[in-house]
């Protein structure tokens, strides 16, 4: 979002330690302007996934959430970073660690506010080496609740987070098609499979690093990247990720 960068050249300051001071505008001192523009863009880019609640973590990212929220017309929900004496029944917790402050913290959000039926859009004003954001999908797992998204203010490139939840989403998104597939050629629910899938710039290295894990998910006893036969493969539909293709061959 040009606003945002232009915004950050102008105003931002690195601080030592490659910290970025963005509080006269983001997270300190807020300009709603700017927030509501930043809201506007997260729902152009997930108006059309169903989400019907927006979730983040105290406190930098209530601000935008919440104008982000407007745009949906959804409620907000936050997680909170010390239990309170004013969080009535069950709360799900999860233990965050922070970049900035050097310590672990437990976050907490009451059940009642999140649970199966909900489709989530988590957002939060930075992402660094992705911790509270593996909190907050943590949270969501435990509620049952479905993830459309991720929104970002800020990522900082030179931290791996970004990269680690990219490559996380993009296995998950291959055990989605993939089950998809076991069901449309018939496969019963115990049998065991093989995966082949496609050499892909864009998904090597997610499906080295998650191999283990799709084949748990899947039922595989192996996934290996190679080529397949134009007469074998079958092209998977990356609904969460338009602009990544891929195509796989299973068989028992």
């Amino acid at each position: 979002m040009k606003l945002l960068e232009d915004r950050i050249l102008r105003d931002g300051q690195v601080r030592p330690g490659n910290v970025l001071k963005v509080d006269c505008f983001l997270n300190h001192q807020l300009d709603v302007d700017l927030l509501d523009k930043i809201g506007e863009e997260f729902y152009r880019i997930f108006k059309d996934d169903g989400v019907n609640k927006i979730l983040t973590i105290e406190a930098s990212g209530i601000a935008i959430a919440c104008m982000t929220a407007r745009h949906f017309d959804v409620p907000v929900v936050f997680a909170k970073k010390a239990k309170s004496k004013n969080i009535d029944g069950d709360v799900y917790t999860s233990t965050v660690h922070s970049y900035t402050y050097g310590k672990d913290y437990n976050i907490t959000l009451a059940q009642k506010f999140l649970g199966p039926n909900d489709r989530v859009l988590i957002l939060d004003d930075f992402l660094a080496n992705g911790k509270a954001m593996r909190g907050l999908l943590d949270v969501c797992q435990q509620a049952g609740a479905s993830v459309a998204g991720i929104g970002i203010c800020i990522e900082k490139g030179f931290q791996p987070g970004g990269d680690e939840l990219r490559r996380e989403g993009i296995a998950r998104e291959l055990v989605n098609r993939i089950q998809n597939i076991r069901k449309s050629q018939g496969f019963e629910i115990t049998d065991k499979i093989d995966v082949v899938v496609t050499p892909n710039a864009a998904t090597d290295e997610a499906v080295r690093e998650y191999a283990d894990y799709i084949g748990r998910q899947v039922l595989a006893e192996s996934v290996t990247i190679a080529e397949i036969a134009d007469a074998d493969r079958t092209t998977l539909d990356m609904d969460e990720y338009p602009d990544l293709s891929a195509s796989v061959k299973i068989h028992k």
